[in-house]
């Protein structure tokens, strides 16, 4: 088992995500190969085992986010003025 490589997406509820989202500075971010993608590199210990997570950034997912928490404030501000 000393050699078993794998991968898995972390949930952000896990605490140590959450920290790791929370603390990641902008500078550790680099551009990806793919366009429209950056990612950063983190270490870390789990049980005396060493981790390496990437953090992948996607601009079209931060895009979609901004939308999702936007468009109830615009449509809230679009009805009350229709309704005046």
């Amino acid at each position: 088992m000393k050699h078993l490589r794998w991968v898995s997406r972390v949930p952000v509820t896990l605490t140590a995500a959450k920290m790791l989202l929370d603390n990641m500075p902008q500078e550790a971010f680099n551009q990806s190969v793919r366009s429209g993608y950056r990612i950063a590199l983190s270490c870390s210990e789990y049980a005396g085992v060493q981790q390496r997570w990437f953090v992948v950034e996607s601009q079209a997912r931060k895009d979609a986010e901004i939308l999702y928490f936007l468009l109830p404030v615009y449509s809230s501000i679009l009805l009350s003025e229709l309704l005046h």
